[in-house]
Protein backbone atom coordinates (compact mmCIF):
# COMPACT_ATOMS: atom_id res chain seq x y z
CA UNK A 1 0.00 0.00 0.00
CA UNK A 2 2.76 2.23 0.77
CA UNK A 3 4.54 2.07 -2.57
CA UNK A 4 0.74 2.65 -4.00
CA UNK A 5 0.34 5.75 -2.37
CA UNK A 6 3.94 7.11 -2.98
CA UNK A 7 3.53 6.11 -6.42
CA UNK A 8 0.29 7.94 -6.40
CA UNK A 9 1.85 10.85 -5.69
CA UNK A 10 5.12 10.62 -7.52
CA UNK A 11 2.48 10.56 -10.55
CA UNK A 12 0.41 13.51 -9.09
CA UNK A 13 3.30 15.65 -8.71
CA UNK A 14 5.09 15.13 -12.16
CA UNK A 15 1.76 15.71 -14.09
CA UNK A 16 1.10 18.53 -12.01
CA UNK A 17 4.59 20.39 -12.45
CA UNK A 18 3.68 19.20 -16.59
CA UNK A 19 0.33 21.26 -16.18
CA UNK A 20 2.55 24.25 -14.81
CA UNK A 21 5.19 23.88 -17.36
CA UNK A 22 2.79 23.21 -20.26
CA UNK A 23 4.14 26.47 -22.03
CA UNK A 24 7.37 26.76 -20.71
CA UNK A 25 10.38 25.08 -21.67
CA UNK A 26 11.62 22.32 -19.12
CA UNK A 27 14.87 23.24 -17.06
CA UNK A 28 17.98 22.79 -18.39
CA UNK A 29 17.25 23.21 -21.70
CA UNK A 30 20.04 25.08 -23.60
CA UNK A 31 20.40 26.44 -26.93
CA UNK A 32 24.32 27.25 -28.26
CA UNK A 33 25.29 30.01 -25.33
CA UNK A 34 21.36 30.85 -24.62
CA UNK A 35 19.83 29.12 -21.39
CA UNK A 36 16.42 28.92 -22.25
CA UNK A 37 14.86 27.02 -18.92
CA UNK A 38 11.45 28.35 -18.06
CA UNK A 39 11.08 30.42 -20.92
CA UNK A 40 8.07 30.44 -23.23
CA UNK A 41 7.88 30.14 -26.76
CA UNK A 42 7.91 33.79 -27.35
CA UNK A 43 10.90 34.28 -24.43
CA UNK A 44 12.82 31.73 -26.06
CA UNK A 45 12.26 33.09 -29.52
CA UNK A 46 13.36 36.34 -28.18
CA UNK A 47 16.54 35.65 -26.59
CA UNK A 48 17.67 33.07 -29.80
CA UNK A 49 16.88 36.45 -32.43
CA UNK A 50 19.15 38.61 -30.18
CA UNK A 51 21.67 36.06 -29.73
CA UNK A 52 21.89 34.23 -33.01
CA UNK A 53 19.30 36.10 -35.42
CA UNK A 54 21.74 38.79 -37.05
CA UNK A 55 25.13 37.31 -36.41
CA UNK A 56 24.79 34.23 -38.97
CA UNK A 57 26.80 30.93 -39.15
CA UNK A 58 30.16 31.91 -38.57
CA UNK A 59 31.81 29.11 -41.30
CA UNK A 60 33.39 29.53 -44.25
CA UNK A 61 34.03 26.52 -46.88
CA UNK A 62 36.64 26.28 -49.03
CA UNK A 63 36.26 24.77 -52.73
CA UNK A 64 39.02 24.05 -54.49
CA UNK A 65 38.38 23.14 -58.54
CA UNK A 66 41.96 22.36 -60.23
CA UNK A 67 43.99 25.31 -59.64
CA UNK A 68 41.56 27.97 -58.39
CA UNK A 69 40.20 27.78 -55.05
CA UNK A 70 37.22 29.95 -53.81
CA UNK A 71 35.91 30.73 -50.02
CA UNK A 72 31.89 31.40 -49.00
CA UNK A 73 30.93 32.37 -46.10
CA UNK A 74 28.04 30.26 -44.99
CA UNK A 75 25.86 33.36 -45.58
CA UNK A 76 26.75 33.50 -48.95
CA UNK A 77 25.74 29.57 -49.44
CA UNK A 78 21.94 30.80 -47.93
CA UNK A 79 22.68 28.93 -44.97
CA UNK A 80 21.50 30.76 -41.84
CA UNK A 81 19.75 29.45 -38.29
CA UNK A 82 15.92 28.63 -38.52
CA UNK A 83 14.94 30.32 -35.31
CA UNK A 84 11.16 28.99 -35.08
CA UNK A 85 12.45 25.60 -35.49
CA UNK A 86 15.14 25.99 -33.15
CA UNK A 87 12.75 26.77 -30.61
CA UNK A 88 9.92 23.91 -31.32
CA UNK A 89 12.79 21.85 -30.85
CA UNK A 90 13.69 23.22 -27.67
CA UNK A 91 9.53 22.98 -26.40
CA UNK A 92 9.66 19.51 -27.37
CA UNK A 93 12.57 18.43 -25.58
CA UNK A 94 11.01 16.11 -22.55
CA UNK A 95 7.97 15.91 -24.23
CA UNK A 96 8.13 13.06 -26.47
CA UNK A 97 7.97 9.45 -26.24
CA UNK A 98 5.75 7.86 -23.36
CA UNK A 99 5.25 8.62 -20.08
CA UNK A 100 8.22 6.50 -18.79
CA UNK A 101 10.42 8.25 -20.96
CA UNK A 102 9.41 11.73 -20.88
CA UNK A 103 9.90 11.15 -16.89
CA UNK A 104 13.09 10.36 -17.24
CA UNK A 105 14.30 12.35 -19.92
CA UNK A 106 12.90 15.69 -17.56
CA UNK A 107 14.68 14.30 -14.60
CA UNK A 108 18.59 13.93 -16.56
CA UNK A 109 18.11 17.12 -18.02
CA UNK A 110 17.24 18.59 -14.41
CA UNK A 111 20.63 17.00 -13.29
CA UNK A 112 22.61 17.62 -15.88
CA UNK A 113 21.65 20.76 -18.29
CA UNK A 114 20.93 19.49 -22.28
CA UNK A 115 22.58 21.18 -24.63
CA UNK A 116 20.50 20.90 -28.36
CA UNK A 117 22.02 21.98 -31.58
CA UNK A 118 20.61 25.17 -32.87
CA UNK A 119 18.39 23.62 -36.46
CA UNK A 120 20.12 25.37 -39.77
CA UNK A 121 17.70 25.95 -43.06
CA UNK A 122 19.28 26.29 -46.71
CA UNK A 123 18.16 28.72 -49.07
CA UNK A 124 18.90 26.06 -51.93
CA UNK A 125 18.24 28.84 -54.46
CA UNK A 126 20.82 31.28 -53.19
CA UNK A 127 23.59 28.35 -52.94
CA UNK A 128 22.45 27.19 -56.26
CA UNK A 129 23.22 30.71 -57.45
CA UNK A 130 27.10 30.73 -56.16
CA UNK A 131 27.89 27.28 -57.65
CA UNK A 132 26.83 28.41 -61.34
CA UNK A 133 28.69 31.25 -60.49
CA UNK A 134 31.72 28.99 -59.59
CA UNK A 135 31.32 26.44 -62.31
CA UNK A 136 31.24 29.29 -65.14
CA UNK A 137 34.09 30.86 -63.88
CA UNK A 138 36.28 26.80 -63.97
CA UNK A 139 34.11 25.76 -66.97
CA UNK A 140 36.69 24.90 -69.75
CA UNK A 141 35.19 23.54 -72.84
CA UNK A 142 36.76 20.60 -75.12
CA UNK A 143 37.88 21.89 -78.16
CA UNK A 144 39.06 18.98 -80.62
CA UNK A 145 42.37 18.63 -82.31
CA UNK A 146 42.57 19.29 -85.70
CA UNK A 147 45.17 19.69 -88.70
CA UNK A 148 45.32 21.97 -91.65
CA UNK A 149 47.69 21.56 -94.76
CA UNK A 150 48.79 24.86 -96.79
CA UNK A 151 51.80 25.38 -98.72
CA UNK A 152 53.58 22.24 -98.40
CA UNK A 153 52.99 22.61 -94.08
CA UNK A 154 51.04 20.24 -92.19
CA UNK A 155 49.55 22.52 -88.88
CA UNK A 156 49.06 20.30 -86.23
CA UNK A 157 46.68 21.62 -82.97
CA UNK A 158 46.46 19.25 -80.26
CA UNK A 159 42.88 21.07 -79.53
CA UNK A 160 42.31 21.11 -75.70
CA UNK A 161 40.70 18.81 -72.93
CA UNK A 162 37.27 20.36 -71.54
CA UNK A 163 36.34 19.94 -68.27
CA UNK A 164 33.40 21.20 -66.66
CA UNK A 165 32.34 21.44 -62.39
CA UNK A 166 29.97 18.57 -61.30
CA UNK A 167 27.14 20.76 -59.07
CA UNK A 168 25.28 17.40 -57.66
CA UNK A 169 28.67 16.38 -56.44
CA UNK A 170 29.18 19.40 -55.21
CA UNK A 171 25.69 20.01 -53.55
CA UNK A 172 26.56 16.72 -52.10
CA UNK A 173 29.63 17.27 -50.30
CA UNK A 174 27.73 20.86 -49.19
CA UNK A 175 25.16 19.09 -47.85
CA UNK A 176 27.70 16.66 -45.75
CA UNK A 177 29.12 19.45 -44.37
Amino acid sequence: IVLTVLGALGFCGYTAYNVLMSNDIYPGVRMGDCDLSGMDRAQARTTLENAYGNTGIDEVIDITVGDRQFSLSAQECGLSYDIPASVDRAFAHGRQGGFIYRARQYWDTRRNPQQLELITALDRTVLQTRVDEIAAAVEQPMAPSDWAYADGVVTLDKGQTGYSLDKEQLYSALDSK
